[in-house]
């Protein structure tokens, strides 16, 4: 999975904008890249925007797994660098896996994540310029 981490500090976020061949080890990278972006501050909010990837290779018994150890990274996130929300707009075909990842990552983590489809890109957007 290729990945670009694009500066929207002035607006209060980062956005990963992905594409390829969904991967949970590129996930893991681009997570940690985060950490490590100069744009980054603590309590920004994160949309990731995964319109242009492909989920067909991650079997659906696999997410809970997945979702253990993109968790692990995204603490690391949460807990020393201050991740509030997090936005992710999948495409249609994956948007169950990505569903049951958000679902998981919630019972988790304390940073909300919320999941929107492809044709909801500008309501994700406006999620996360919302105060709540």
């Amino acid at each position: 999975m290729n990945f670009e981490i694009i500066d929207e500090s002035s607006k209060g976020r980062l956005l990963l904008k992905t594409s390829g061949s969904y991967s949970v080890d590129d996930n893991i990278e681009m997570i940690k890249q985060i950490t490590l972006n100069k744009h980054w501050k603590k309590g920004m909010d994160i949309l990731t925007d995964h319109r242009h990837v492909s989920f067909e290779e991650v079997d659906v018994t696999e997410v809970r797994r997945l979702t253990e150890q993109l968790t692990e990274v995204t603490m690391l996130l949460e807990n020393k660098y201050g991740a509030r929300r997090c936005a992710i707009v999948a495409p249609l075909e994956g948007h169950t896996k990505a569903a049951l990842y958000a679902f998981f990552a919630n019972l988790e983590l304390k940073m909300v994540t919320k999941l929107f489809p492809p044709s909801e890109y500008d309501r994700a957007v406006l999620w996360l310029e919302s105060k709540s």
